[in-house]
């Protein structure tokens, strides 16, 4: 009976190495947000976001970021080193709440900060990244 329920499991894949339905649903995000990969987290965004920066950014590194950042963000920056350059998100003014970075609003730093690799931008823009 333990051999037919791991059978049956099979199907379902593994997360951390997608063979089967995840994998193909992985590829079916980075088709409809025209990107070269997709990758499924759980637990909430902390693990996303610190896997992003920390694996990108080296010491020294400078990333753009809203002044909001969460602080998942700012754990991310100490363990890795990279430096912060934080810009002020504009502020919807019916509501009252932060929006996010304006493409205007990320020129003003970029304009200043000598760029040695490339630039990763997002829309809608939450984070750059701008390794020197």
């Amino acid at each position: 009976m333990f051999n037919g329920r791991r059978k049956f499991m099979k199907p379902l894949d593994n997360l951390c190495h997608p063979v089967s339905v995840i994998k193909e649903a992985e590829e079916l995000a980075a088709r409809a947000f025209d990107a070269q990969h997709a990758f499924f987290m759980v637990n909430g965004t902390t693990s996303a976001v610190q896997s992003m920066i920390m694996s990108v950014c080296k010491r020294g590194d400078k990333i753009i970021m809203p002044r909001n950042v969460h602080r998942s963000a700012i754990n991310a920056l100490i363990i890795s080193g990279a430096v912060p350059v934080y810009v002020n998100p504009s502020i919807n003014k019916q509501l009252g709440i932060p929006l996010g970075m304006s493409v205007a609003d990320v020129k003003k730093p970029l304009s200043r900060i000598r760029m040695r690799r490339q630039c990763w931008l997002t829309i809608p823009l939450t984070m750059v990244f701008v390794p020197t």
